[in-house]
Protein backbone atom coordinates (compact mmCIF):
# COMPACT_ATOMS: atom_id res chain seq x y z
CA UNK A 1 0.00 0.00 0.00
CA UNK A 2 1.34 3.42 -0.95
CA UNK A 3 1.19 6.69 0.95
CA UNK A 4 -2.30 8.17 0.62
CA UNK A 5 -2.85 10.41 3.66
CA UNK A 6 -2.20 14.14 3.53
CA UNK A 7 -1.10 15.87 6.70
CA UNK A 8 -4.50 17.50 7.24
CA UNK A 9 -6.29 14.16 6.79
CA UNK A 10 -3.81 12.48 9.14
CA UNK A 11 -4.59 14.92 11.93
CA UNK A 12 -8.34 14.57 11.28
CA UNK A 13 -8.12 10.77 11.48
CA UNK A 14 -6.15 10.98 14.74
CA UNK A 15 -8.70 13.38 16.16
CA UNK A 16 -11.52 10.98 15.28
CA UNK A 17 -9.60 8.10 16.87
CA UNK A 18 -9.14 10.16 20.03
CA UNK A 19 -12.83 11.12 20.00
CA UNK A 20 -13.81 7.45 19.73
CA UNK A 21 -11.46 6.46 22.56
CA UNK A 22 -12.26 9.25 25.01
CA UNK A 23 -15.97 9.21 24.19
CA UNK A 24 -16.13 5.49 24.88
CA UNK A 25 -14.46 6.06 28.25
CA UNK A 26 -17.25 8.41 29.32
CA UNK A 27 -20.09 6.03 28.44
CA UNK A 28 -21.24 2.79 30.03
CA UNK A 29 -23.69 1.62 27.35
CA UNK A 30 -22.05 -0.64 24.74
CA UNK A 31 -24.54 0.39 22.07
CA UNK A 32 -23.59 4.04 22.48
CA UNK A 33 -19.87 3.18 22.44
CA UNK A 34 -20.24 1.21 19.22
CA UNK A 35 -22.32 3.95 17.60
CA UNK A 36 -19.69 6.53 18.51
CA UNK A 37 -16.87 4.37 17.13
CA UNK A 38 -18.71 3.70 13.87
CA UNK A 39 -19.52 7.39 13.56
CA UNK A 40 -15.85 8.30 13.95
CA UNK A 41 -14.84 5.66 11.39
CA UNK A 42 -17.42 7.00 8.92
CA UNK A 43 -16.16 10.56 9.39
CA UNK A 44 -12.55 9.45 8.86
CA UNK A 45 -13.53 7.50 5.72
CA UNK A 46 -15.52 10.48 4.47
CA UNK A 47 -12.39 12.57 4.13
CA UNK A 48 -11.25 10.44 1.18
CA UNK A 49 -12.95 10.16 -2.20
CA UNK A 50 -11.90 6.58 -2.92
CA UNK A 51 -10.41 3.99 -0.57
CA UNK A 52 -9.40 0.42 -1.33
CA UNK A 53 -10.08 -2.39 1.13
CA UNK A 54 -6.63 -2.22 2.79
CA UNK A 55 -6.98 1.50 3.42
CA UNK A 56 -10.47 1.01 4.86
CA UNK A 57 -9.13 -1.73 7.16
CA UNK A 58 -6.42 0.61 8.39
CA UNK A 59 -8.92 3.32 9.30
CA UNK A 60 -11.40 0.78 10.72
CA UNK A 61 -8.85 -0.07 13.42
CA UNK A 62 -10.27 2.96 15.25
CA UNK A 63 -12.97 0.58 16.49
CA UNK A 64 -10.44 -1.52 18.41
CA UNK A 65 -8.74 1.32 20.33
CA UNK A 66 -9.36 0.74 24.04
CA UNK A 67 -6.28 2.32 25.66
CA UNK A 68 -3.91 5.23 25.14
CA UNK A 69 -1.17 2.78 24.18
CA UNK A 70 -3.38 1.43 21.38
CA UNK A 71 -4.06 5.03 20.32
CA UNK A 72 -0.29 5.64 20.10
CA UNK A 73 0.15 2.38 18.16
CA UNK A 74 -2.57 3.49 15.71
CA UNK A 75 -0.67 6.75 15.27
CA UNK A 76 2.49 4.78 14.46
CA UNK A 77 0.58 2.62 11.96
CA UNK A 78 -0.57 5.73 10.08
CA UNK A 79 2.91 7.30 9.85
CA UNK A 80 4.21 5.26 6.87
CA UNK A 81 1.18 6.24 4.79
CA UNK A 82 1.71 10.01 5.07
CA UNK A 83 2.42 11.96 1.91
CA UNK A 84 5.50 14.16 2.51
CA UNK A 85 5.38 17.91 2.14
CA UNK A 86 6.89 19.19 -1.10
CA UNK A 87 10.35 20.69 -0.75
CA UNK A 88 10.54 24.45 -1.21
CA UNK A 89 13.82 25.99 -2.35
CA UNK A 90 14.92 29.55 -3.16
CA UNK A 91 13.91 29.32 -6.83
CA UNK A 92 10.31 28.39 -5.96
CA UNK A 93 10.05 31.20 -3.41
CA UNK A 94 11.41 33.77 -5.89
CA UNK A 95 8.93 32.58 -8.51
CA UNK A 96 6.02 32.92 -6.06
CA UNK A 97 7.08 36.41 -4.91
CA UNK A 98 8.72 38.09 -7.94
CA UNK A 99 8.45 41.68 -6.63
CA UNK A 100 10.34 41.03 -3.39
CA UNK A 101 14.05 41.64 -3.98
CA UNK A 102 15.65 40.26 -0.81
CA UNK A 103 13.86 37.03 -0.07
CA UNK A 104 15.25 33.73 1.08
CA UNK A 105 13.66 30.31 1.08
CA UNK A 106 13.06 28.38 4.26
CA UNK A 107 16.03 26.73 5.87
CA UNK A 108 16.01 22.95 5.68
CA UNK A 109 14.60 21.33 8.81
CA UNK A 110 16.27 18.58 10.73
CA UNK A 111 12.97 16.73 11.07
CA UNK A 112 11.26 14.99 8.19
CA UNK A 113 8.63 16.87 6.24
CA UNK A 114 6.04 14.20 7.06
CA UNK A 115 6.14 15.01 10.78
CA UNK A 116 5.08 18.63 10.65
CA UNK A 117 1.99 19.46 12.68
CA UNK A 118 -0.56 22.18 13.20
CA UNK A 119 0.12 22.79 16.87
CA UNK A 120 2.51 25.43 18.09
CA UNK A 121 4.22 22.99 20.40
CA UNK A 122 5.82 20.97 17.60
Amino acid sequence: MQAFITNANYHFILKQAANAFYGAQNTNDEGVKNALRFSCIDKANGVFDILDSEQEKLIAEIFHIHSEEELAEFDQKLQPYLLPFPLVDDAVVKKLFPKVKKIKGPSPRKRGHGTLGFSRLE
